[in-house]
């Protein structure tokens, strides 16, 4: 069981058999027998065993095969396959936001000099003066805050960051393709393509928050509407009309979960284990976690609720009772999950 560290990072990879899944013998690439092929299409045949990779970690997102992170200090805990949280805005002294704090950081703080300066009031006191032109200098150079790393399997090239990305606030992994919010609100995505995944929509426009499902996208635009693009075979990507604006984003193996700014949660997609069916007592909500074949919500008074897959625990693919709430967890400040499992953060 092998560990990953850094000096903001811990992670725990292990390995555990998830038993015999179901898929198509002939489609894309990577829905070729002995490849992971997370949900069920008919028609149904058995694939071989595969091993499901567990991580947990306080500045991570995973695919399955792959992990990726913000090297920022203020990040959630984002575990499993769907979710991601916003984090710091931009490195310090990076007034013009282009990655790097150079001359033309130092140009345009001094053309704002003694005023409230935006950007260019890095200590946050309300007046650009010697203690901000101290923070540049000591942050010159290319930014490190911001910088996504990815590491793990790269067949897709889900671990080859874009040279051009720059600094990001948000980031999030699909089964084999990487998504990134950078800080200028533009979403990037890249690896695996075969269904559009990576394809980001021109009209798209900026962005607040976004998620990844196993072979889909999808974005929270700054104006709440919910957009998603990529393999569509069960709806995932098709967005109801009367949805409404949103607050929060998730995508599960194939199906899409949202928070709409009343609190109320919607789902959509590949329905087979219910995950799609939002209990009708549920309440309003704050966070929702669209994991693997099941869902997870966190309602505002921090209570966490499951449905879907694992609602009951016979010990066999895909019901292991990751839908089953502890009795004795209580209210709750974060909650995340697996394909098979599910975690939360009590209060």
């Amino acid at each position: 069981m092998p560990n990953v560290a850094s000096s903001n990072l811990v992670a725990r990879f292990d390995p555990r058999p998830s038993g015999t899944l179901y898929g198509r013998p002939q489609a894309a690439p990577r829905e070729l027998a002995g490849e992971v092929n997370p949900f069920p299409s008919p028609p149904l045949e058995p694939c071989q065993s595969w091993a499901m990779v567990c991580a947990q970690e306080h500045t991570m997102k995973t695919g399955l095969n792959h992990a990726v992170r913000v090297t920022v200090a203020a990040l959630s805990i984002v575990l499993g396959l769907g979710t991601a949280v916003p984090a710091a805005a931009q490195c310090p002294g990076d007034v013009t936001g282009n990655g790097v704090v150079d001359g033309a950081d130092l140009g345009a703080m001094l053309t704002v000099w003694g005023t409230q300066g935006g950007t260019a009031d890095v200590n946050g006191d309300g007046i650009v003066d010697g203690a901000d032109l101290g923070a540049l200098l000591v942050n010159w150079g290319p930014c490190s805050q911001g910088t996504v790393r990815a590491w793990g399997w790269n067949d897709d090239g889900q671990c080859n960051i874009p040279t051009d990305l720059g600094p990001c606030t948000a980031i999030a992994g699909g089964t084999f393709h990487t998504i990134a919010l950078r800080t200028d609100g533009m979403v990037r995505a890249w690896g695996y393509n075969f269904y559009g995944q990576c394809t980001i929509p021109a009209d798209l426009g900026p962005c607040t928050a976004i998620a990844g499902g196993t072979y889909h996208t999808v974005a929270l635009r700054t104006d709440g509407a919910v957009r998603a693009w990529g393999q569509n075979y069960y709806g995932q990507c098709s967005i109801p009309t009367d949805l409404g604006s949103c607050t929060a984003i998730a995508g599960g193996n194939v199906h899409t979960i949202v928070v709409r700014t009343n609190g109320t949660v919607r789902a959509w997609g590949y329905n087979g284990n219910g995950q799609c069916n939002v209990p009708a007592d549920l309440g309003p909500c704050t966070t929702i976690a669209g994991v693997g074949l099941h869902s997870v919500a966190l309602r505002t008074d921090g209570i966490a609720r499951a449905w879907g897959a694992g609602t009951t625990n016979p010990g066999s693919w895909p019901d292991y009772g990751q839908s089953i709430i502890p009795t004795d967890l209580g209210p709750c400040s974060a909650i995340a999950g697996g394909s098979l499992h599910t975690i939360a953060i009590k209060r």
